[in-house]
């Protein structure tokens, strides 16, 4: 698996200053970031060592480092036990994304669906139990999901929002299938428009942060609240979406994958100006995401600003050249050259 974190797009590096392996976070917030990360990614790495897939093992850990970031951005003042349950989530997300893509089983449509099912039974409590240890990939999903759902069923709108939580999974697997179609059975590639329509659903970002909501009061949440919240997700799932895109082009491009800027060379653009185009509906969509949120109830305010700093985290990070391989013993290095730096 280590050979698969090192994502990199040399054009895109050619065209790009940021070089901060710890870009998209805030200078002011970067010190609290940094501390609640440096306590989290322990705790993290234990919770992973269960499930070998989500990379739990020492400086193998590059996702375990993104995922304790992400989590201590968003929420930084949530308690170290909930930023447990965001990281988890984020990495089974991952994991699960390993399988639809083909990178750990090499699986037909037909049995990616089935997969898909299964997964989608763990939100009806029809789940295997996790084990010790699981050796199986898919069962390790399986298992990580259970464990997940578990860990939010304590939120307090958890059990009024089961419905509107399960019915974005249902999104979020139909959109990966499509994706797996396009992939495994040569399909004609879709429009640009089309594949950025199906990609905000299977990029996970609508389904993590509907389960955000089961942590706001369930008197505050009305299907109007709620609709408008699915349309703010969608606008920052689309400016991340964008930049991951680009930084996993030429990954992407040898697995046979389809992205936004595979399209656009195929429509005809050079790739420098196919990466321009893209960095600029990125930053449009970012402008669009501070519009819409500054228009939210003030009942979604603390989940809006959760959405708003990890959009602009993921999308730095992404265009960030060398954060890809910023494994657990590497950001043990940057945290203490920072507190020295200071």
């Amino acid at each position: 698996m280590t050979d698969y974190f090192r994502i990199v797009n040399t054009t895109l590096d050619d065209t790009l200053d940021s070089t901060r392996p710890l870009a998209g976070i805030r200078p002011e917030n970067l010190d609290d970031v940094a501390k609640i990360a440096g306590r989290l990614v322990p705790h993290v790495a234990q919770w992973a060592g269960k499930y070998p897939l989500m990379g739990g093992v020492g400086d193998a850990g590059s996702r375990i480092v993104f995922a304790c970031l992400s989590s201590a951005t968003a929420f930084p003042h949530r308690s170290l036990d909930e930023l447990v349950d965001w990281s988890a989530l984020a990495l089974t997300l991952f994991a699960l994304d390993d399988v639809m893509d083909g990178v750990v089983l090499d699986y037909s449509l037909e049995q990616l669906v089935q997969f898909t099912e299964m997964c989608l039974a763990v939100g009806k409590g029809n789940a295997p139990t996790p084990a010790d240890r699981v050796s199986d990939p898919e069962a390790q999903v399986l298992a990580a999901l259970r464990e997940c759902s578990g860990r939010f069923a304590k939120y307090p709108a958890y059990a009024k929002l089961q419905g509107y939580v399960t019915e974005r999974w249902n999104r979020c697997f139909t959109a990966m299938c499509q994706e797996s179609r396009w992939r495994l059975h040569g399909e004609p590639p879709p429009t640009l428009d089309d594949y950025l329509a199906n990609a905000v659903w299977s990029f996970f970002v609508p389904l993590y942060f509907a389960v955000a909501t089961t942590t706001l009061d369930p008197d505050d949440l009305s299907e109007d609240a709620l609709g408008t919240w699915d349309k703010v997700m969608h606008v920052g799932s689309r400016a991340m979406r964008l930049c991951n895109d680009l930084r996993s082009a030429e990954r992407e491009r040898a697995e046979g994958s389809l992205n936004a800027l595979a399209l656009l060379t195929r429509s005809g653009h050079t790739e420098p100006d196919a990466i321009a185009a893209i960095l600029a509906e990125v930053h449009e969509s970012l402008a669009e995401l501070d519009a819409r949120i500054a228009e939210l109830q003030p009942s979604l305010a603390r989940i809006a600003g959760a959405l708003l700093r990890t959009t602009h985290f993921y999308c730095s990070w992404c265009l960030a050249r060398d954060t890809h391989g910023l494994t657990i013993g590497l950001f043990r290095q940057l945290l203490a050259s920072h507190k020295e730096n200071r």
